[in-house]
């Protein structure tokens, strides 16, 4: 693969790049930005690129990949125009739609849409063809100039990429970009300008790019003129991402940019990096989001390219004489500052010992589904109450004060108390299922007017109430969306005005310099405590929650040292190696002699059995019979486990294929009718490369003569229709909406993503309705 060095890019007198209106000025950082990069690109290899969240080098990384991109394919020999001709092809020349009519020796013959006459071109003027995929009603681009339509192969040859004339080959392949955040994505290919002596640019004006969202449905972004194949496509959800890949064959290059949650959809990631055709992975992410990143099974298969602060710092004369904003980041790095403080209470033992025993009821057994339930509503309750900041009557009060759709913790525990009265424990199960209430009782007891947090909340809020609110005026973080409403309304009350945000709903995109946390909190969504935007972070933390917290940053710590080692980054760039500076923490915040760890015993129950979900939106399914909640979402009414160990959770109405050994039947069959151990069949549709399983089986059966004749006949006509309708769209040029609006003029709306699944879904037979197949025979 061809790789392009687009350092002066940044500092020339040809051209300038502009993020967010601010030039982006040469430095060498951006120039090592870049040569890593390019390495990665030609090396084809999976990767995983470790930088500070910062938009301004993912603008510089999606510059370099169009670039890259575009040049591969128009100067690739494979690629060449004259090699993709068909006879009646419409092409775009000098501005305007003309039809290929045929080629000799020397020159390429164009004809007119509606005119007899034709032109005559030399064939070493074929760079000045280009493929057009629009409609064909117009015979001229209209009101776009033709300089409009010709203006990538113009810049990038100026700017000395290459020669304009060997630009002769169609964009082919694709690069597709996942990005968490649509909103982010047109923050960012919007605000890229390429500004020459002349001309400024809109980045999708130079390089053809398309949205394509989780229906499947690909909008084009301004300035494809030329109505090109897209040569970037974004996304954003791998999920998503996988099923574009299974139908567009011109994906070649993946990449997953800026903090996105892998681990959500890990099974589609790895059939993503299983994908035969796609040559690279490459996820580019930050430092706060180290911690998901670790967690994927396959990170030992990716090459590891970490911008740590041990490699920053090399760069800080860099960043010092440029006088840019990456001074500013790395001075966040460097003074990053987190504070526990210990919160003297006597809930620390209880919480220990409810821990314990619930450990211990984990290791019986007994009803599944009870069981789970049971774990499940008790860990939520004991992480409510280890981090909750209010005293609990308040909380109870103002939930009902509020009309808030919470289940308060007494609602919790009458609930864990309904699930034990549904069990038949022997006398040892019965004690600890005695003992585990009557600690939630106790604990509840001590926090219900004396919560040591809560008085720490309200020494710290009141001094507060007289100030003007500053950059360095702390944020409080809670846990919860309905605690940060609670805290909002009782600082309101009291005209104290400070910012308070929630950890389901935080988002890390602006610089907080002074954080406060009333617990340590579930970090799995997002890594608060390594984020790049927050500089001071002060914990106000139990005992119990001190041993979680170091536990944590062991891990980190150990996982960072481990990154280290392993950064190719040090040899590419030949920087000195520096000696890790993640020391394991020392704080010893909570002893015991108890046999399995304070910190670890729930959290391992719960991740063993992959409830990897939202244990309160699950326990608020499971619980609606017993009133406790009103809620308008679908309720789970039970749940699988498949023969690989994956959960499966089922909605009321739910069906699947039911099966019946002895009988050797498969029925369909509701799911609330399903009886403990009854079998199911879930058809996965990716077991191979093109996830075709069940045509493969009919394919099957048909070469083994084992249909009647009849069947093979049905099934050649299936195949026959949607051949000719894919001839249709390649000969006539078309797309999509192209077909779309063709049968629209026949009387028939047709959803274009409808359509698309008539050419790829290989299971589809045809239209269900015999007029729609009379439509569509007309086209």
């Amino acid at each position: 693969m061809l790789t392009t060095n687009i350092h002066y890019i940044l500092d020339n007198d040809i051209c300038e790049i502009y993020f967010n209106k601010q030039r982006l000025t040469n430095s060498k950082y951006y120039q090592d930005n870049i040569n890593v990069l390019n390495y990665i690109i030609n090396e084809k290899n999976n990767n995983l690129i470790i930088n500070y969240n910062d938009k301004y080098i993912y603008a510089i990384y999606l510059l370099n990949i169009a670039i890259n991109s575009y040049l591969n394919n128009t100067l690739n020999p494979n690629n060449h125009i004259l090699t993709k001709l068909d006879k009646g092809m419409p092409l775009l020349y000098k501005g305007q739609i003309v039809i290929f009519k045929n080629i000799n020796n020397t020159h390429i013959t164009l004809g007119h849409k509606n005119k007899t006459d034709t032109t005559l071109i030399p064939i070493d003027s074929a760079y000045m063809l280009i493929t057009y995929n629009g409609h064909l009603e117009v015979n001229s681009m209209g009101k776009t100039p033709a300089s409009k339509t010709f203006q990538t192969k113009n810049v990038l040859s100026s700017l000395g990429f290459s020669d304009l004339k060997n630009m002769t080959g169609v964009i082919n392949d694709s690069t597709l970009i996942i990005l968490p955040c649509k909103d982010d994505i047109s923050d960012l290919v919007s605000n890229i300008k390429i500004k020459d002596i002349n001309n400024t640019y809109k980045f999708t004006e130079l390089f053809p790019c398309s949205y394509i969202s989780s229906t499947g449905a690909e909008t084009d972004y301004p300035g494809n003129h030329a109505k090109q194949i897209p040569l970037l496509k974004f996304t954003t959800n791998i999920s998503s991402a996988f099923e574009i890949i299974k139908s567009d064959k011109s994906i070649k290059n993946v990449f997953i940019i800026g903090d996105y949650p892998i681990y959500k959809h890990i099974n589609d990631f790895e059939r993503i990096l299983n994908r035969k055709r796609i040559e690279s992975v490459n996820i580019v992410t930050s430092n706060s989001n180290i911690s998901n990143i670790l967690d994927l099974p396959n990170i030992d298969n990716l090459n590891i390219y970490s911008w740590s602060k041990d490699v920053l710092l090399t760069y800080s004369q860099d960043f010092e004489n440029t006088s840019t904003f990456q001074k500013l980041w790395l001075d966040k790095l460097i003074n990053k500052n987190i504070c526990t403080t210990s919160v003297d209470s006597n809930i620390s033992d209880l919480i220990h010992q409810a821990r314990k025993s619930l450990y211990y009821i984990s290791k019986y057994d007994f009803d599944i589904s009870i069981k789970n339930s049971l774990m499940m509503c008790s860990y939520s309750l004991l992480k409510i109450l280890e981090n909750t900041p209010f005293n609990l009557d308040f909380l109870e009060e103002t939930i009902k004060l509020l009309n808030l759709n919470i289940a308060t913790p007494s609602a919790k525990l009458e609930n864990i108390k309904y699930l034990i009265s549904s069990t038949s424990p022997d006398l040892e199960l019965s004690a600890l299922f005695d003992d585990v209430i009557v600690k939630f009782e106790r604990i509840i007891n001590e926090l219900s007017d004396n919560n040591t947090k809560f008085n720490t909340l309200n020494k710290l809020v009141s001094s507060y109430k007289y100030k003007t609110f500053t950059p360095n005026t702390p944020v409080i973080l809670l846990q919860k969306q309905y605690e940060a409403i609670i805290l909002k309304n009782l600082l309101k009350s009291r005209n104290i005005n400070l910012q308070v945000i929630s950890a389901e709903k935080f988002k890390d995109s602006k610089t907080i310099k002074n954080l406060i946390m009333f617990g340590f909190y579930d970090l799995k969504y997002l890594d608060i405590l390594n984020s790049d935007l927050i500089i001071n972070i002060t914990l106000y933390l139990y005992n119990s929650e001190l041993s979680k917290y170091n536990y944590y940053m062991n891990q980190i710590n150990s996982a960072r040292n481990k990154i280290e080692k392993n950064n190719k980054i040090y040899n590419l760039l030949d920087i000195k190696p520096f000696k890790p500076t993640y020391e394991t923490n020392k704080l010893e915040a909570y002893s015991t002699d108890s046999p399995i760890s304070d910190d670890d015993s729930m959290d391992e129950y719960i991740s063993n059995y992959k409830f990897d979900i939202n244990l309160n939106e699950i326990i608020l399914s499971l619980s609606i019979n017993q009133g406790i909640y009103n809620s308008k979402k679908e309720h789970v009414t039970s749940f699988m486990i498949s023969d690989n160990n994956e959960y499966i959770f089922c909605t009321k109405k739910a069906i699947a294929y039911s099966i019946d050994w002895d009988k050797k039947s498969v029925r369909k069959k509701k799911l609330s009718e399903a009886k403990v151990n009854d079998w199911f069949l879930f058809v996965d549709d990716y077991l191979n490369e093109e996830g075709e399983l069940v045509i493969n089986v009919i394919q099957k059966l048909l070469e083994l003569n084992l249909l009647p004749s009849h069947y093979l006949d049905d099934y050649k006509l299936t195949n026959s229709w949607k051949s000719e309708l894919k001839n249709y769209i390649s000969y006539s040029k078309y797309n999509y909406n192209d077909v779309s609006n063709s049968l629209a003029v026949l009387g028939e709306k047709i959803n274009p993503i409808t359509i698309k699944n008539w050419v790829t879904n290989k299971r589809l037979i045809g239209p269900i309705y015999l007029k729609l197949s009379k439509r569509y025979l007309k086209l």
